[in-house]
């Protein structure tokens, strides 16, 4: 089993979703992450004028990703439980997958 399937973005503290995505839940891409915060950015058009792209929070999809740049990466390093008592190996197996790749660096 990989890092992956043990640890899942729905049972992670920073995991939420909003009800105007209602429409999509149970699909996957609803959930998104806290910790994948977009700040508002000011977009230059020479055309139109400046465009204003609201603050957002990304997907949990985004945020797991296998590119560079992903807050969380696909073995969730930022992975936190929602539930400590349900999640107590999930966390102990996490936290020996991270102490073996800090000694085979």
């Amino acid at each position: 089993m990989t890092a992956n399937e043990q640890v899942l973005c729905k049972d992670c503290k920073y995991c939420f979703r909003s009800w105007r995505e209602f429409h999509t839940w149970g699909s996957g891409v609803e959930w998104r992450c806290k910790q994948a915060f977009k700040p508002q950015e000011v977009e230059q058009d020479p055309v139109l004028g400046p465009k204003v792209r609201a603050e957002y929070y990304d997907r949990c999809s985004m945020a797991r990703g296998k590119w560079t740049g992903s807050v969380c990466g696909p073995e969730g390093r930022l992975w936190s439980p929602r539930n400590q008592r349900k999640f107590m190996f999930k966390i102990i197996e996490q936290e020996e997958r991270a102490n073996a790749n800090k000694v085979s660096n």
